[in-house]
């Protein structure tokens, strides 16, 4: 004969069961959104030029954890070559394409909204080429300015090599830049001279940028300080 549980024991069997600890289900990672769990997916910055964003899913926590300052969305940069790269939270509808990869200033190793190349061929100088234009597309605004200085082609004999005060250019606009660092008084040839610390301001979108020498900008034609522009480059500037 099979015998049944009794009430009592049953009873008791309840009551254990309702005084046990529940289990805890695994709680978001702070900032998730409940409705996605606890991962989101961001474009992870390689720092290659060639390949320069992954996709790529993380747990919230790996990306902005305020207990952590190794863990938070603003830390999720890396440097290279004086290049800053940022990893970003991928949108809906978005591949890992945007923001572009940073430009990178030549000389300068920095990084660069625009860069502006006027070919490293043509020498201003006083009683020549006092200008030189290229085609751009820069939208209107201030931006700072790194210039890029170089000469070749110094040595005007066995005579010692003149002194030229005045070897810089600037970069024309609506207020156009400060000019460039004055070259070195040396029969060698110079490339790749960084001056920084400038600004430039555009009123409208602009698809020219014009090098000037600095006689054209002072009206001094007392010297020849033959320089080549090579490179400007332009930077937002972020607070």
């Amino acid at each position: 004969m099979r015998r049944g549980i009794s009430l009592v024991a049953l009873a008791t069997m309840l009551l254990v069961a309702m005084a046990a600890p529940a289990v805890a289900s695994r709680a978001p990672a702070p900032g998730a959104d409940p409705a996605d769990g606890h991962t989101i997916t961001i474009c992870h910055a390689t720092r290659s030029l060639s390949n320069p964003y992954v996709e790529i899913t993380i747990d919230v926590a790996a990306w902005n954890d305020p207990s952590d300052p190794n863990h938070h969305g603003d830390n999720h940069t890396r440097t290279k070559n004086g290049v800053t790269w940022k990893d970003y939270i991928l949108a809906d509808g978005q591949e890992c394409t945007l923001p572009p990869p940073p430009q990178v200033c030549p000389f300068a190793g920095t990084a660069a909204d625009f860069v502006i190349d006027f070919g490293g061929v043509t020498k201003l100088y006083t009683t020549g080429d006092t200008t030189k234009t290229v085609a751009v597309a820069i939208p209107a605004g201030t931006y700072d300015v790194t210039l890029i200085s170089g000469d070749y082609d110094r040595n005007d004999g066995p005579i010692a090599f003149p002194v030229q005060p005045n070897e810089r250019w600037r970069l024309l606009g609506t207020t156009p830049s400060g000019y460039s660092n004055d070259l070195p008084d040396s029969p060698d040839p110079i490339v790749g001279q960084v001056t920084t610390g400038l600004q430039v301001s555009f009123g409208t979108d602009i698809t020219s940028a014009t090098a000037q020498h600095w006689s054209a900008g002072t009206g001094d034609t007392s010297n020849q300080n033959s320089v080549v522009p090579e490179f400007a480059c332009l930077v937002v500037p972020r607070s």
